[in-house]
């Protein structure tokens, strides 16, 4: 098994090597974030999906199963693992003490799934759906906690401000003449069809309120959190490709 271990390794530090290769000198957009425009944002949030193991040239095959390691070869691959898939701009959302051979069964798994290949940003990969009786990280893992506290909070007080509030407080995403190219009022937002969309309706799912994009007073961010959750708004598992947690 050492021998083989030895040789993925290899492979591993290859895939990164062809994936610099294929970049060449094009743009660097993990440092030119200016540079994209909407339709290259577009392509982040809605791209086609393909496997993982297409995407990085690494077939799943040729990761051991987890009963052929020990927690030693476990961690080594685990880190490798997301080292890879870092240089193609996939973030794992693991606790922050998750032990490195806990992660590689799950990263060994996500193996088999599809995503959306990307060449700027960060695409956050969970392996949790929210549900505290069946937490995938017993024991270091509060986020459901924290999520549950918050909602509480925002049903009971409201984060934010309600309607009849709006005449005494200026808007959130107001853009003054001297900030740049942008001039739409977000309270003017309107469907494909031309339709006015009643931001009071569009749902907020508990995704976001642990997201750290939906909490950042970025015009941006904020305008393709608003569209995002309006084109999901009738569908039951709400998946966002800009998630970040925080």
């Amino acid at each position: 098994m050492e021998r083989y271990l030895e040789q993925l390794m290899d492979d591993l530090q290859q895939a990164i090597v062809n994936l610099k290769s294929s970049q060449g000198g094009g743009t660097d957009f993990d440092h030119d974030q200016e540079s994209l425009d909407f339709s290259q944002v577009e392509k982040y949030e809605y791209g086609e999906v393909t496997p993982i193991s297409e995407i990085t040239g690494i077939q799943q095959e040729q990761l051991p199963p987890v009963e052929k390691l020990n927690e030693d070869q476990q961690a080594l691959l685990a880190a490798a693992l997301e080292d890879l898939l870092q240089h193609f701009h996939f973030e794992l959302d693991f606790p922050r003490d998750y032990p490195l051979h806990l992660r590689y069964a799950f990263i060994r798994q996500l193996w088999s799934e599809e995503q959306v290949a990307v060449t700027f940003g960060n695409i956050h990969i969970e392996f949790c759906d929210y549900d505290e009786e069946n937490c995938p990280f017993p024991g270091y893992c509060n986020s459901c906690q924290e999520a549950s506290e918050y909602m509480k909070n925002y049903i009971e007080h409201g984060s934010k401000a309600n309607a009849e509030d709006m005449d005494d407080e200026p808007c959130p995403y107001d853009i003054s003449d001297d900030e740049g190219p942008y001039r739409i009022d977000i309270n003017e937002l309107n469907d494909a069809h031309g339709n006015r969309i009643d931001l009071n309706s569009i749902p907020l799912p508990g995704l976001c309120v642990i997201c750290n994009k939906y909490r950042i007073d970025d015009w941006d961010e904020n305008l393709l959190c608003l569209m995002n959750r309006n084109d999901q708004s009738d569908q039951l598992d709400f998946e966002c490709g800009g998630f970040e947690k925080i």
